[in-house]
Protein backbone atom coordinates (compact mmCIF):
# COMPACT_ATOMS: atom_id res chain seq x y z
CA UNK A 1 0.00 0.00 0.00
CA UNK A 2 3.05 2.21 0.66
CA UNK A 3 4.68 2.18 -2.68
CA UNK A 4 0.96 2.44 -4.23
CA UNK A 5 0.41 5.14 -2.56
CA UNK A 6 3.51 6.89 -3.08
CA UNK A 7 3.65 5.97 -6.78
CA UNK A 8 0.01 7.86 -6.79
CA UNK A 9 1.18 10.97 -5.48
CA UNK A 10 4.04 11.16 -7.57
CA UNK A 11 1.53 10.96 -10.70
CA UNK A 12 -0.65 13.55 -9.17
CA UNK A 13 2.21 15.89 -8.48
CA UNK A 14 3.74 15.29 -12.10
CA UNK A 15 -0.47 16.11 -13.33
CA UNK A 16 -1.30 18.59 -10.92
CA UNK A 17 1.63 20.73 -10.39
CA UNK A 18 4.01 20.37 -13.15
CA UNK A 19 7.79 21.03 -13.21
CA UNK A 20 7.76 25.13 -12.22
CA UNK A 21 7.34 24.53 -8.80
CA UNK A 22 8.97 22.10 -6.15
CA UNK A 23 7.29 19.05 -4.83
CA UNK A 24 8.35 16.62 -2.46
CA UNK A 25 5.69 13.38 -2.32
CA UNK A 26 5.85 11.66 1.09
CA UNK A 27 3.66 8.29 2.30
CA UNK A 28 3.71 8.65 6.34
CA UNK A 29 1.77 6.06 8.77
CA UNK A 30 0.69 7.37 11.82
CA UNK A 31 -1.95 9.32 13.31
CA UNK A 32 -2.83 12.28 10.81
CA UNK A 33 -1.92 15.57 12.69
CA UNK A 34 0.76 14.21 14.45
CA UNK A 35 2.55 13.39 11.03
CA UNK A 36 2.17 16.72 9.28
CA UNK A 37 3.00 18.61 12.06
CA UNK A 38 6.56 16.27 12.26
CA UNK A 39 7.48 16.29 8.90
CA UNK A 40 6.79 20.33 8.56
CA UNK A 41 9.00 20.76 11.38
CA UNK A 42 11.76 18.28 9.69
CA UNK A 43 11.84 19.60 7.06
CA UNK A 44 11.00 23.09 8.06
CA UNK A 45 8.34 23.93 5.86
CA UNK A 46 7.05 27.15 4.82
CA UNK A 47 3.52 26.77 4.55
CA UNK A 48 1.56 23.85 4.65
CA UNK A 49 -1.67 23.35 2.23
CA UNK A 50 -4.71 21.77 3.33
CA UNK A 51 -7.97 20.95 1.47
CA UNK A 52 -11.13 20.78 3.91
CA UNK A 53 -14.23 18.83 3.60
CA UNK A 54 -16.16 21.09 6.02
CA UNK A 55 -17.64 18.93 8.41
CA UNK A 56 -19.93 20.71 10.86
CA UNK A 57 -21.85 20.05 13.90
CA UNK A 58 -22.41 16.68 15.00
CA UNK A 59 -20.32 15.06 12.57
CA UNK A 60 -17.58 17.49 13.35
CA UNK A 61 -17.24 16.43 16.53
CA UNK A 62 -17.44 12.05 15.71
CA UNK A 63 -14.76 12.91 13.37
CA UNK A 64 -12.19 15.76 14.55
CA UNK A 65 -11.21 18.44 12.13
CA UNK A 66 -7.60 17.16 10.74
CA UNK A 67 -7.46 20.81 9.44
CA UNK A 68 -7.98 22.40 13.04
CA UNK A 69 -5.64 20.55 14.72
CA UNK A 70 -2.41 21.26 12.03
CA UNK A 71 -3.16 25.12 11.97
CA UNK A 72 -3.24 24.64 16.44
CA UNK A 73 0.02 22.63 16.34
CA UNK A 74 1.93 23.58 13.12
CA UNK A 75 5.44 25.60 13.94
CA UNK A 76 4.35 27.73 10.27
CA UNK A 77 1.30 29.44 8.38
CA UNK A 78 -1.36 26.96 7.65
CA UNK A 79 -3.61 27.52 4.05
CA UNK A 80 -7.11 25.74 4.54
CA UNK A 81 -9.04 25.46 1.47
CA UNK A 82 -12.37 24.28 0.75
CA UNK A 83 -13.00 20.67 -1.45
CA UNK A 84 -15.53 22.62 -3.32
CA UNK A 85 -14.40 25.39 -5.25
CA UNK A 86 -16.74 28.51 -6.18
CA UNK A 87 -16.45 30.45 -9.50
CA UNK A 88 -16.50 34.19 -8.71
CA UNK A 89 -16.26 34.77 -12.21
CA UNK A 90 -19.22 35.63 -14.30
CA UNK A 91 -19.24 36.86 -17.81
Amino acid sequence: MRSNGKKQLLELAAREVGKDLRCESLVRVGRVVSEIVDVARQTETDLIILSTHGHTGFKHVLLGSVAENVVRHAPCPVLIVRQQEHEFITK
